[in-house]
């Protein structure tokens, strides 16, 4: 998306959701935050929880990889890290590791 104007990347975000997904959902706000991220504030708790049971779809998507976060505290992002780091030890001693 190559604008910073608010309903333009509304109306932008709410198609990419729909065609990708296969998700409707209402979008209270939008907000492009680097480069190439954006925040997302969704109508209700239920309508995050599709996109995050559908983001999967994401994965085989041709013209590049897109990822779908929570919105986290810096703390939780750190705590996070932490973990992932772990995680890449254990996978490296050859253990399985699976995110619960």
């Amino acid at each position: 998306m190559d604008t910073n104007e608010p309903d333009l990347l509304k109306e932008e975000m709410l198609q990419f959701i729909e065609s990708e997904l296969k998700v409707k959902v209402a979008l209270k706000g939008i907000r492009k935050i680097g480069d190439k991220i954006y925040w997302v504030e969704l109508g209700s708790i239920d309508e995050k929880l599709k996109i995050m049971r559908n983001k999967s779809k994401l994965k085989n998507r041709r013209g590049g990889r897109i990822y779908i976060n929570d919105d986290m505290t810096k703390q939780q992002r750190e705590i996070q890290g932490i973990i992932r780091k772990i995680a890449r030890e254990e996978v490296s001693k050859g253990k399985t590791v699976k995110a619960e």
